[in-house]
């Protein structure tokens, strides 16, 4: 079994979470190097347990930060959807941990624009949909991971 744990945290600084009255937006809540089992040491985003992820269509609210390579929401109960516009704001991402989430959901805009897109962990989540073609576009994709719970 793979295993995503941080080895070490190089430098951080934090950028305050962003969210509208609605839940329509999120941001990262900081960003770091970290280094990271299978992909090294990478400028990572990390998305607080604090965040709300309710909506499908809910979207990043940063400018593209194409220096990303690790996008991490994992461990909160309040994501229940991926970004719909994640490839747009972290257009080389080679990895996305969002285990132990409350993930109900997943669709092909998700990941559109990732093409560089390695390793996916959405383990332990809740899962009730995967789109057609979902991840039909993702060519680097090496490992992915959607175990642990039972799909619903």
């Amino acid at each position: 079994m793979l295993c995503f744990f941080v080895a070490s945290l190089e430098s951080a600084f934090v950028v305050h979470a962003a969210q509208d009255s609605q839940g329509e937006t999120i941001k990262c809540t900081y960003t770091a190097k970290k280094t990271w089992d299978h992909v090294g040491t990478q400028y990572t985003c990390v998305i607080d347990e604090y965040a709300i992820v309710d909506s499908p269509n809910q979207k990043f609210l940063q400018a593209p930060d194409p220096e990303v390579k690790v996008l991490v929401m994992g461990y909160n109960i309040n994501v229940k959807y991926l970004p719909a516009n994640t490839g747009d704001v972290f257009p080389n991402l080679i990895a996305l941990f969002a285990r132990n989430a409350s993930i109900e959901a997943i669709y092909k805009k998700n990941f559109d624009g990732l093409q560089n897109l390695q390793y996916i962990h959405l383990g332990s989540n809740k899962i009730r949909k995967i789109a057609n073609d979902t991840f039909r576009d993702l060519v680097s994709l090496r490992w992915l991971m959607l175990g642990m719970k039972k799909l619903l």
